[in-house]
């Protein structure tokens, strides 16, 4: 699933970048400027920063919720001893 999004996500590189060949460099340039913005603040700043840090937030409040559930029987056990 995650490669299908993946995919999905960076096909458009494939058309909007140029392969420039200098002679003695390579580079990659965007012919597109409504897709370098769109790269820019879409790609680097929701898929880098803003999507893993809601991620991480949603699977430290499940871990937070299933904490409760598994100490009460803990806790019990030291009370019955």
């Amino acid at each position: 699933m995650f490669s299908i999004i993946l995919f999905i996500n960076e096909s458009p590189c494939l058309i909007y970048y140029d392969h420039i060949i200098s002679m003695n460099t390579t580079s990659c340039i965007v012919t597109n400027s409504l897709f370098e913005k769109i790269n820019t603040y879409f790609n680097n700043v929701v898929l880098l920063v803003c999507l893993p840090a809601f991620v991480t937030g949603l699977l430290a409040y499940n871990n937070i919720q299933q904490l409760s559930h598994r100490t009460v029987p803990f806790i019990q056990r030291e009370l019955d001893k």
